[in-house]
């Protein structure tokens, strides 16, 4: 099998060498490996050199998209994998999603993702995030046919159909979801691959970790508006069910119980109850390796699920009432 991995980078000297060598290290080799240096100020083309691989210089910097349309438009390979620079990958990721690939069925296979390290309070909280949503949600929507995503840090398409869409639109500010949806309207699906698994770099702070979840929401938005109802029905009914979810989290519910008992205490505790539940959900259906690090992230995450309500209520008065579109890409580290 031939394939072009394309890796969009913009000042990633710190993290593009990691990700170079697990490409490298593939069981499945790949034909060709290619880093988008999108306007660098650092030494990211000079690590890129270093490592052996090829490298191709935007400049000025033109966004992520921009950058993997720029890679594509060179591929000779029927599929193209995408990359992202702070991302690792475990050695046969390239072979699982390349088995997932044989069913003619199938226009993208994403891989699996989980936080490189579990050090800050947001990190931790990602990390169940992920589980839970890899685990219930992602493998759910895989079952269905109908997965939302298709990670912007890992994922194999074939090239003819991502050429037929127009490749990567440059009009929403989630290229993933929207190609996904894409694809998905000209009746190809995206595979999860839960085997093919993968490590990322996750905001270690409050403020980056709101600039990620304030485009993942608007970017969400976004994609909403850009379709049709018809061509990708399945998908916005589930993109409504979780922004229900998210307007019914625990805060919402918290609130309630406040509105109906008026004792904070009571409203405190239902909220939490509801984390602790969502949390044993996780571990049962988790890899027991898994329960030690759930455990230890489950302070975290009852922090990140209340700040991830006032981020989606922010970033959808910030698109929706205010109609302050966002179109500039904020890297989410």
């Amino acid at each position: 099998m031939q394939v072009t991995a394309v890796i969009p980078a913009y000042n990633e000297a710190a993290s593009l060498a990691v990700t170079l060598a697990s490409l490298r290290a593939q069981t499945l080799p790949l034909t060709r490996i290619l880093v988008m240096d999108d306007g660098s100020t650092d030494a990211t083309a000079a690590v890129a050199n270093e490592a052996g691989a090829e490298v191709l210089s935007l400049i000025p910097n033109r966004g992520k998209a921009a950058s993997l349309n720029a890679g594509l438009a060179t591929v000779e390979t029927p599929f193209v994998l995408t990359v992202d620079a702070d991302t690792q990958l475990a050695p046969d990721v390239l072979t699982l999603l390349h088995a997932a690939m044989e069913d003619p069925g199938v226009g993208v296979a994403c891989a699996s993702v989980l936080p490189h390290s579990q050090e800050t309070l947001w990190e931790r909280g990602r990390f169940l995030e992920y589980i839970l949503g890899q685990t219930i949600h992602k493998a759910g929507q895989h079952r269905l046919r109908s997965v939302l995503v298709a990670a912007g840090c890992c994922s194999l398409y074939r090239t003819d159909l991502l050429r037929q869409v127009g490749g990567f639109r440059c009009d929403t500010i989630t290229e993933d979801m929207d190609t996904a949806w894409l694809l998905y309207a000209q009746g190809a699906r995206t595979a999860y691959v839960a085997q093919a698994r993968c490590l990322t770099m996750e905001p270690r702070t409050y403020r980056a970790y709101m600039r990620q979840l304030d485009r993942w929401y608007r970017g969400a938005l976004q994609c909403l508006d850009a379709h049709s109802f018809h061509s990708v029905w399945p998908l916005k009914c589930l993109v409504y069910w979780y922004m229900g979810d998210a307007l019914l989290a625990p805060v919402g519910v918290g609130v309630l119980v406040w509105w109906g008992t008026h004792s904070l205490v009571q409203s405190v505790a239902t909220s939490l109850l509801c984390d602790l539940g969502m949390a044993c959900m996780v571990a049962i259906c988790a890899e027991p390796r898994c329960w030690l690090e759930i455990l230890r992230a489950l302070p975290a995450y009852c922090v990140v699920r209340q700040v991830n309500v006032y981020a989606y209520l922010r970033a959808f008065y910030r698109e929706r009432v205010c109609g302050d579109r966002l179109t500039i890409w904020q890297k989410g580290h």
